[in-house]
């Protein structure tokens, strides 16, 4: 899974959106299962980073309520770093 952020269209499909995906949705563009919402990105009416699998981000970026969708290559590399840093614990 990679962290991707959405942004849609008006603030007044941000809760519907946030909603959906937070749930186990049989919606058109949807995936089907819980996303985990990483940043709800409080500051914004639009914007929240979710984790997707790059075939799920293709297929939401479809969603008539979707304005975009795109990779978060600095929380991705925090991310990445945080998983290293576990690792090389571990193997202490």
């Amino acid at each position: 899974m990679k962290k991707y952020t959405i942004k849609v269209t008006s603030p007044e499909h941000w809760e519907e959106i946030h909603d959906t995906l937070c749930g186990v949705s049989s919606c058109h563009c949807i995936p089907d299962r819980e996303v985990y919402c990483w940043d709800e990105k409080l500051h914004s009416p639009t914007r929240g980073t979710f984790e997707l699998d790059d075939d799920e981000a293709e297929e939401l970026r479809h969603h008539e309520y979707i304005d975009w969708v795109e990779l978060s290559p600095i929380i991705q590399m925090h991310s990445q770093s945080l998983n290293q840093q576990q690792k090389d614990l571990k193997a202490m």
